[in-house]
């Protein structure tokens, strides 16, 4: 039929996507109808799946500092005993005591259509999509809902780790810290727009001066992530720069925070920020992937089915008075976690220069 179904699992969500010709939408849901109500659970798939994870999470641990430090990161900023702070299949142990009739329970007691939306994008009318999708109807209703976690380890003072790679021939660095949950159009969202001039863009001040200027980097981003619905999410900044230049890496992303913290962004970033973020917004919508994100983000978040107009208008209406009270309000040097992955014996000397404390090693 030259369809696609597919099952996807995540920290937060489980989602299915299908495709199909229009011609071929009924016998698509019948067979999507089978595979949901009756999934086959192979032993076989099982065992060859559960190895291929578990290969993944060793060789991670054995040999990839870099993953390794991303996931020390995170659990360092929303905990190592909750859900948030870990890793989608990270831990060995975990996986490997993983057994079939675990994902069957899973499966019966832990999904339920009161968690569940459906979006459809396509040449076809409602009425057919509703008779399409009539076999859900069939699929009890256990009226789950979700757990929430708000105890998170406590902002401390700025620690620097550093990860040992033998011989690497640049440093891998993360710094970062916890800071406001994920909003639509809100201070989140005004948040990701500031941070469009300091790191967000080609020609943030950060990729100017580290790559441009001074290349010592390939590229250097910062960003506010999003940490789920409900989550606090993060403030990073993130380069592979080169090893020599180290610490001289460090105090220059320090200094362009703190000069963009004290003097905001100029009348020409912001007139860019403008014209880059409602420019390029005319390709968001574009494909029927993109059309599908823009119902979800509605359904999640219930939303006026104009919300990205109100975005815009956001935008449009944000002076460099709003710019710099919150990147006044949101950007940080204190209470910071730093981790650099680098040859020790190159680059630990060059750690301690920063003068920011004793340098802690974690040990993969």
């Amino acid at each position: 039929m030259g369809s696609s179904i597919s099952f996807n699992g995540g920290g937060q969500s489980i989602n299915c996507f299908v495709t199909c010709f229009k011609d071929s939408f009924n016998q698509t849901m019948a067979v999507l109808e089978d595979m949901f109500f009756n999934p086959a659970f192979n032993q076989k798939d099982f065992k060859l799946n559960k190895k291929a994870v578990l290969g993944g999470i060793e060789n991670d641990n054995l040999y990839s500092p870099a993953t390794f430090a991303n996931k020390k990161f995170r659990e360092m900023l929303y905990g190592d005993d909750n859900p948030i702070g870990i890793g989608n299949l990270t831990e060995w142990a975990a996986v490997n005591k993983l057994t079939i009739d675990e994902l069957k329970f899973y499966k019966n007691n832990f999904m339920s259509p009161n968690l569940t939306t459906i979006s459809v994008v396509g040449d076809i009318d409602e009425k057919s999509v509703t008779e399409g999708l009539s076999f859900f109807k069939k699929w009890e209703n256990k009226n789950l809902s979700i757990p929430t976690y708000n105890k998170y380890p406590s902002a401390s003072k700025t620690q620097v780790y550093l990860v040992n790679q033998d011989n690497a021939p640049q440093s891998n660095i993360i710094i970062g810290y916890r800071t406001i949950p994920y909003d639509i159009n809100g201070d989140f969202y005004k948040a990701t727009i500031m941070n469009f001039a300091l790191g967000g863009a080609f020609n943030s001040r950060l990729n100017l001066n580290l790559r441009e200027d001074k290349g010592w980097t390939y590229g250097i981003s910062s960003r506010f992530s999003s940490g789920g619905k409900d989550i606090p999410g993060l403030f990073i900044v993130s380069a592979g720069v080169k090893r020599s230049a180290t610490d001289s890496s460090f105090l220059e992303i320090f200094k362009e925070i703190k000069n963009y913290i004290e003097n905001g962004i100029t009348d020409e970033e912001l007139d860019f920020t403008k014209r880059a973020l409602l420019g390029s917004e005319a390709l968001d919508y574009e494909s029927p992937f993109s059309k599908l994100g823009f119902l979800s983000q509605i359904i999640l978040w219930d939303l006026d089915a104009n919300f990205n107009a109100q975005r815009a208008e956001t935008i449009n209406k944000l002076t460099k008075e709003d710019v710099n009270a919150i990147a006044k309000k949101y950007l940080s040097l204190d209470n910071l976690v730093i981790i650099c992955v680098g040859d020790d014996i190159l680059v630990k000397e060059q750690l301690e220069r920063l003068g920011l404390g004793k340098i802690k090693v974690l040990k993969m």
